[in-house]
């Protein structure tokens, strides 16, 4: 069963899997620009995004096996994913209008 975790989420997943979570002092709120870092949750989108964030803590260390594919001003693990497990998440908000790229 594929799993996809968006913010709170996203921490949860990579926290539990023995990735790390810190309070960076760096929160986001509002619209920030995502920098895509490879991989295939963005393949076809643009390298450069508007994205809608809501985070004062932030993923700091992906888990083992896992990808990073974007970043952020404030998140330099802003998503990742791990394609042989079927598991990515992102920091970010795709539900909302403020990601136009969802």
């Amino acid at each position: 069963v594929p799993v996809f975790g968006i913010c709170y989420g996203f921490q949860a997943m990579a926290q539990a899997l023995g990735g790390t979570v810190a309070h960076t002092g760096t929160s986001e709120y509002g619209r920030t620009e995502l920098k895509v870092l490879g991989g295939e949750l963005h393949s076809d989108l643009p390298g450069l995004q508007p994205v809608w964030m809501s985070h004062g803590d932030a993923v700091t260390a992906a888990p083992d096996g896992f990808e990073v594919v974007a970043s952020s001003p404030g998140a330099a693990v802003a998503a990742f994913e791990n394609r042989e497990r079927r598991l990515a998440g992102v920091q970010y908000h795709p539900e909302v209008m403020h990601t136009p790229h969802g």
